[in-house]
């Protein structure tokens, strides 16, 4: 099987979720087809594909200088298309997918950022595919649902214009792969062919399990120029933790991710409670170290890379109902809060009982082995992939 995935950038090296996506569904086809892919950039010189992963086969570098993009954005917001849609759109692009794409028995669009050109590689008589991972319109409303004023506006109206593409996209697309049951249903549509395709999780080896004996760390991972990020921390800071460090006394709460916005750089002035530290290269020994990793999550959609890496580590995790979007609230393996205060007690309930995240943190790593290995994500790309 020939296999043409399309991306909106360079995936390597992996620092945010979307990137995490694109490499874990490249290696799964890989198992099942020759896979070439096809993205755009604004680096003609840009580091090779193959240098990260060697199973790629052709590789197509699309050239699009920011002019090109800021016009072709200006032209699909005027023609009332969702930002985020526009945001990525190209005529160049266009073409050279629709040419390259000739010979393919699949053509595979990895994300929303590429979802629109899936009508133009339809209209051309090609067989395509999309993993829309989120459901982006979801994800739309829980952001009008947070905000006031111009940008609920904002957001209402790309959510309307989001729902009327999304509904296309999964009637007429052949095959639709969500992250989760909650994305998949967020829309009701008769017609299409939707899978559920979850990512992968490593567990981690035995010697960088966490440890469970710091009873003062408080850990959130994320990119934290990502909004939804951005906004849980900002929340948690402001809200949650005086709350816990009233009682708790010295308490840290250790904000580890790339691109951190002035914003969130902010808190950490002046705080003795908080550090932002950016990109930090080894994960796995902060995760050793804290006492809990909270993921506030308010907006967004899609299951939480950071959630199951975390308990992948055997950490114990406090997370919302946004936060544990596609998982078992049943499971035992994680703490859902549904207010500030909820997680403010429980967060304080945990740091005072080490035995007691020890077990959250044993449920939380058997959870993840069973419904998030490498053999359980590549069975579910091939029933995404197969033609019937």
């Amino acid at each position: 099987m020939k296999i043409l995935y399309v991306t909106h950038k360079m995936m390597y090296p992996v620092t945010g979720g979307d990137c995490v996506r694109m490499s874990q569904m490249l290696e799964a086809l890989a198992a099942y087809g020759d896979v070439d892919v096809i993205y755009m950039t604004g680096n003609a010189g840009a580091a090779t594909l193959r240098s990260h992963n060697p199973a790629i086969g052709r590789e197509i570098a699309v050239c699009v200088s920011r002019l090109h993009r800021a016009l072709g954005l200006a032209r699909m917001v005027s023609r009332r298309f969702p930002f985020l849609v526009s945001l990525y759109w190209s005529n160049v692009f266009r073409r050279r997918l629709i040419s390259e794409a000739q010979g393919y028995d699949l053509v595979l669009l990895g994300g929303l950022a590429v979802a629109h050109y899936a009508f133009d590689l339809k209209a051309a008589g090609l067989a395509v595919a999309l993993d829309l991972t989120d459901s982006p319109t979801m994800n739309l409303d829980n952001e009008a649902a947070l905000s006031s004023g111009f940008k609920r506006l904002w957001h209402r109206l790309n959510a309307r214009r989001m729902r009327r593409l999304e509904t296309r996209w999964r009637a007429e697309v052949s095959s639709v792969a969500f992250i989760s049951e909650v994305d998949r249903d967020y829309i009701d549509v008769d017609g299409g062919r939707q899978f559920i395709v979850c990512n992968k999780v490593d567990l981690s080896p035995d010697r960088d399990l966490c440890r469970h004996d710091n009873d003062s760390v408080i850990l959130f991972v994320g990119n934290m120029g990502y909004a939804p990020n951005i906004v849980a921390v900002k929340r948690f800071a402001t809200s949650v933790l005086p709350r816990i460090a009233a009682y708790a006394g010295k308490v840290r709460f250790r904000v580890v991710g790339s691109s951190p916005a002035p914003e969130i750089k902010t808190l950490a002035v002046g705080s003795e409670n908080i550090s932002v530290e950016g990109f930090v290269e080894d994960l796995s020994a902060c995760y050793r170290s804290a006492s809990i990793v909270v993921a506030p999550m308010f907006s967004g959609s899609g299951i939480q890379n950071k959630v199951l890496q975390a308990m992948a580590s055997g950490c114990c995790v406090v997370t919302t109902q946004i936060g544990a979007e596609g998982l078992d609230a049943d499971s035992g393996a994680f703490v859902i809060a549904h207010d500030d205060e909820e997680m403010a007690l429980a967060c304080l309930k945990l740091l005072a009982d080490p035995s007691l995240r020890h077990q959250y943190g044993q449920r939380a790593r058997r959870y993840v082995a069973e419904n998030f290995g490498d053999a359980i994500m590549k069975r579910q790309v091939k029933r995404f992939i197969s033609p019937t």
